[in-house]
């Protein structure tokens, strides 16, 4: 099945309330004949839930995420901040300079210190699905980077 353009389904069993689903084309589904129940031509497929503020994702089946933009930019401006501190700048002074609070400074500051091969998943789209810029914010993690890996995989 190709989806061209924007599409919206709906879905519904006896007694549940409809699901609406949003998909962006253009997308192509690929199933295995087994999948489908012709009568109903309902696709089934293991998937993965992923919320980002507002926003959720479906990631279906084995698909890869994609690229996370938001976490990627993320990462950048922890590097750019850990630049700025090294160069002897506050966070209030890199806060005010970017127009952002210095919670928000310190919170991506740590993200500088990821493991550059969790750096490299963000950057090839490979990274778990539950790893984003809000999980990372929200939650510590080791700075020894073999226990980010580990810790990142059971995502």
């Amino acid at each position: 099945m190709t989806l061209d353009e924007p599409t919206v389904c709906r879905s519904s069993q006896a007694g549940q309330t409809p699901a609406q689903v949003t998909v962006e084309g253009p997308v192509t589904f690929t199933a295995k004949a087994t999948r489908i129940v012709g009568d109903m031509l309902t696709v089934t497929s293991a998937f993965q839930h992923r919320k980002r503020g507002v926003e959720t994702k479906l990631v279906i089946g084995d698909m890869q995420p994609g690229i996370d933009a938001t976490l990627l930019r993320s990462i950048a401006r922890a590097h750019r901040y850990f630049d700025l501190v090294r160069s002897g700048k506050t966070f209030a002074e890199i806060a005010e300079a970017e127009g952002v609070s210095k919670r928000r400074v310190q919170q991506l500051f740590k993200l500088a210190f990821l493991a550059p091969d969790a750096i490299r998943a963000v950057r090839e789209g490979r990274q778990p699905v539950g790893m984003t810029s809000d999980w990372l914010k929200r939650r510590a993690f080791s700075p020894i980077w073999t226990e980010q890996c580990d810790a990142f995989a059971a995502l």
